[in-house]
């Protein structure tokens, strides 16, 4: 059995070159919002979580920058388990 592999979730839009930065986090703890606060689902409070970021392509600079190679955006297409191509999905490998 092969071990499990780390997955990142983050909401990606195709259309940004770059990063959208929605809010900051000070040193203190301070939120500070740049664009209207902006709530995600959290199934596991189910209160939502703020979002923080909208990434763009630069996302695949950053996770290279980051240590990571063969770095790419996929959309993966399995209808057998509900991939129909329209979530884009970050590949690499560390």
């Amino acid at each position: 059995m092969r071990a499990p592999r780390p997955l990142l979730t983050a909401p990606f839009v195709a259309g940004f070159p770059e990063t959208l930065v929605r809010a900051t986090v000070s040193s203190n703890g301070t939120v500070t919002h740049l664009q209207p606060p902006e709530y995600h689902g959290d199934p596991a409070a189910g209160s939502g979580i703020l979002c923080y970021y909208h990434f763009g392509w630069d996302l695949l600079e950053a996770t290279r920058a980051a240590g990571f190679t063969k770095v790419d955006m996929v959309l993966p297409w399995n209808p057998g388990v509900g991939l129909m191509g329209s979530l884009w999905t970050l590949t690499a490998v560390r």
